[in-house]
């Protein structure tokens, strides 16, 4: 009682200045009606019949009306239905007055839509309170159907619902937002207690029912969130709040709440989760994902002394892929090998066929072209063996890339839980280390992880540590490799070669840290130090009284994209004094090809500084021929592995005749490279090939054994034209 009290506190007792409509046809009775209802403060308007009552109450929307039953013309019957069935006068208060009282009458006019009714003759005095207390009602009443919109437009927005549960007489009241979310009309009856649950989705249906029923023991606020699956097949998400109406005695009464649709909630918070624990390149997941995953694995396996297994993946050649084609190529290729290993490791795959079907894999992308697989349950070390070969049969032929074939051949290391190691962090480092034992067997295959390879990891990192002290140090040389001329025998052009001479380890293969220097950024400084050295020592043999040749020096793709190349270069001609038609840049077809307008303007600003552009290990990329007449090129120098089996080997023997022949057609000059026998040599010559460069004619030498090799040479009188270098 105090609420309803409460919430009548703003409605005027007394509604005076309010409009009432009169519709009687008695001329005695208006007067009196009038007469009453303006002594009393309020405002008339009268109508003699029906059909003039309807317009006055269309044109003036009356605040109540007083409505005679036996009219001509149009009865007070009519007229009640008729006002009924306008927007606007469907919650106006009709009070009908009648001199009928037969039951029938006075039910007609209830069941038309009348408020209230009086008999005749009316007591006027009586009449305007009567007429005061359904203005007041009906205030009540508006206030209450205007919050009720409010509530209902409020509940729309957040699309939430409220629902009310009679527990005694087990009957439940829905409101309309509950039947949209459920996805059903509200006029539909079919939503009580027990057709609920059948809305519930399976997964969810069983636990909700168990909360349901600790609710009832414990009669205190719930909050649950579950799953439900509408009749056209949509999964919505709900948040579901009640709280109980208790008796005296503690006993439920009611169960009341409100069920909210989170759905698009929950459809962000999962984007929030994959993008936090999936990789958004490819899908898989990341690997602080994965590391968690791995954690949970291992305290399993520990738990119930299972074995289990990771593989660690890199792609054999995908830094050349990328650079040649470009980053959108790298990306699709990424995710085409991502899609690989899902098929190659799914329990209806590969795993299946290990007859274990509660083997269970997850692929995970730890970042550029590194991936990793959990083999989890596995029932012998062998069988995370036989994942790898599949995914190596998997990916084994040409992947069809925009246009272009290429190979994706993968590396793969394994590290097996408890042989291997014990911990996740172990585990993964192990399994990298087997992984890059797999790519010095070779690539293209698989190694499972042993001790010794962990001392050469060690080995091969306490030797990356100590390259960072070998500039400094002056721990590098260059050796100089002669390129001599076909026709001639003579020499008319070396190659710059690094080479270092570790105080700790001595002479260090360049296969082994050439890679290092590329991928811990250092080859840029290495680099610029080797070409300075390579101007100043081409200077020193001309100032020494040799005939002058080229250089020919490698740059690496981080120095063709370092925005100071040029100036680099002329520093060091400026330095030595080596005028730039004595220098040879060798850049590979992969660092040309990405990003080629950038690279044409590159190179036409070496050539334009006069320096002479040589495209090393040609025939290997991916790149097509036509790029031969948009990039400002001087030589090409066929790769070594197309000259080892000449001139028996009849594919190499066609693929470096049509080199050849294509480089005359446009004036190109030709150096095969890696060439060791006299039968090679003279094949190449009888093609045309202007120049040579291998075991054959020299090996790379220090400067000073050059010199004294150069000189030899030299020692003829004739004359090479340095144009015969190109």
């Amino acid at each position: 009682m105090n609420s309803v009290k409460k919430s009548n506190a703003n409605v005027k007792p007394n509604p005076t200045g309010a409009l009432v409509l009169v519709i009687d046809d008695d001329q005695t009775t208006q007067v009196l009606a009038k007469r009453s209802l303006e002594n009393a403060g309020f405002k008339t308007i009268l109508a003699s019949n029906g059909v003039d009552g309807l317009q006055l109450f269309d044109r003036y929307r009356p605040d109540i009306v007083l409505l005679d039953v036996e009219m001509p013309i149009m009865d007070g019957f009519k007229v009640c239905r008729e006002i009924r069935s306008l927007a606007s006068g469907r919650n106006t208060p009709i009070l009908m007055i009648t001199g009928l009282d037969d039951i029938d009458s006075i039910e007609n006019a209830y069941s038309i839509g009348a408020t209230d009714f009086a008999t005749k003759p009316v007591n006027w005095a009586i009449m305007v309170h009567r007429v005061r207390y359904l203005l007041r009602s009906s205030i009540i009443f508006k206030a209450l159907e205007a919050s009720k919109v409010r509530l209902a437009k409020a509940q729309k927005i957040a699309n939430l619902g409220n629902w009310d549960w009679d527990i005694k007489r087990n009957k439940v009241f829905w409101s309309d937002q509950i039947y949209r979310i459920f996805g059903m009309n509200p006029s539909d009856s079919r939503l009580d207690r027990k057709s609920f649950f059948q809305f519930i989705h399976p997964e969810d249906r069983d636990n909700l029912k168990t909360e349901f029923q600790a609710d009832l023991l414990q009669l205190k606020p719930s909050n649950h969130e579950y799953r439900i699956q509408c009749e056209n097949g949509d999964i919505r998400y709900l948040l579901q709040q009640a709280q109980f109406t208790l008796n005296a005695n503690n006993q439920p009464l009611r169960l009341s709440g409100t069920i909210q649709d989170i759905s698009e909630r929950k459809i962000t918070e999962e984007k929030i989760r994959r993008l936090a624990y999936h990789d958004s390149l490819t899908g898989l997941l990341n690997r602080n994902s994965f590391q968690e995953r791995l954690e949970t694995a291992l305290c399993l396996a520990k738990r119930n002394n299972r074995i289990m297994a990771v593989l660690y993946l890199d792609l054999d050649n995908f830094k050349r892929i990328n650079d040649t084609l470009g980053h959108d190529s790298g990306d699709l290729l990424l995710k085409i090998v991502a899609k690989c290993l899902i098929e190659s490791t799914r329990k209806s795959d590969a795993i299946a066929r290990l007859k274990n079907n509660q083997n269970d894999a997850e692929v995970a992308r730890l970042g550029g072209d590194e991936f990793t697989i959990l083999l989890s349950e596995i029932k012998q070390p062998e069988d995370a063996g036989l994942v790898a070969q599949r995914i190596l049969e998997k990916l084994s032929g040409p992947v069809p890339l925009n246009g272009h074939n290429v190979f994706a051949t993968p590396s793969i290391g394994i590290s097996v839980f408890p042989e291997h190691a014990e911990n996740s962090s172990t585990l993964l480092k192990n399994a990298d280390t087997a992984m890059y034992h797999a790519k010095q067997c070779g690539k293209g295959n698989f190694q499972f992880y042993t001790e010794q390879m962990n001392a050469n990891s060690l080995a091969r990192l306490k030797l990356e540590s100590d390259l960072h002290q070998a500039l400094e140090n002056k721990e590098f040389a260059i050796y100089y490799q002669p390129i001599i001329d076909s026709e001639s025998g003579q020499i008319i052009a070396a190659e710059s070669l690094l080479r270092w001479k570790s105080r700790k380890h001595g002479l260090v293969k360049p296969c082994y840290f050439i890679p290092m220097v590329e991928s811990n950024g250092m080859i840029v400084e290495i680099g610029k130090w080797v070409l300075q050295q390579s101007c100043k020592q081409n200077a020193a043999w001309q100032h020494a009284g040799l005939k002058p040749i080229r250089i020919s020096v490698n740059i690496s793709s981080l120095q063709f994209r370092h925005t100071n190349l040029l100036d680099t270069i002329e520093q060091a001609l400026q330095a030595s004094a080596l005028s730039a038609d004595y220098l040879i840049l060798e850049l590979t077809e992969g660092m040309i090809m990405q990003n080629s307008d950038q690279t044409i303007q590159t190179l036409q600003k070496l050539k334009a500084a006069g320096v002479k552009i040589s495209i090393d290990d040609f025939g290997t990329g991916y790149s097509s021929l036509s790029y031969l007449k948009r990039f400002p090129i001087d030589t090409l120098k066929i790769d070594k592995s197309f000259i080892s089996d000449l001139p028996h080997d009849k594919d190499d023997a066609a693929i470096t005749t049509a080199v050849i022949a294509m480089a005359h057609s446009l004036n190109l000059r030709i150096i095969a490279e890696g060439v060791e026998k006299s039968e090679q040599a003279e094949f190449l010559k009888h093609l045309g090939c202007h120049s040579m460069q291998g075991y054959l004619f020299g090996k790379p030498m220090s400067a000073e054994n050059f010199q004294a090799c150069l000189k030899n040479s030299q020692s003829s009188n004739e004359v090479i034209s340095i144009e015969k270098t190109g």
